[in-house]
């Protein structure tokens, strides 16, 4: 990893990690969905650095929008950084896992994958 890339990846899980958690245990909640992502981020090995900081900052912002999901200005905020997301893994054979997470994310934010 580079600097630029740990200090994307701090950011990232503080914002991360001020979302409340999931009110059922058995259904994850943003925080939970972001922490996967990240995760699926930080260990694909097809995704340039450049990629995944660029995903990192997409993860930014879906944390920033999930702090109030309902507001239609954050709701266009996770629209665009999922659409971000799509056409950065999209074409990458082990992203396979990231694709599935997105469309768990989109329905947070009430839109259709």
């Amino acid at each position: 990893m580079n600097l630029g890339e740990i200090d994307i990846s701090g950011t990232v899980t503080n914002a991360i990690n001020e979302l409340p958690p999931a009110t059922q245990p058995e259904k994850p909640g943003i925080k939970e969905l972001l922490i996967k992502l990240k995760h699926e981020i930080e260990s694909n090995s097809e995704l340039t650095i450049k990629q995944k900081e660029k995903a990192q900052t997409e993860l930014k912002k879906l944390s920033e929008a999930g702090l109030k999901p309902d507001q239609s200005e954050m709701q266009n905020i996770a629209d665009n950084a999922i659409t971000m997301l799509k056409g950065i893994v999209s074409g990458l054979p082990s992203t396979i896992k990231l694709l599935e997470l997105l469309p768990e994310v989109a329905k947070i934010f009430s839109l259709t994958f």
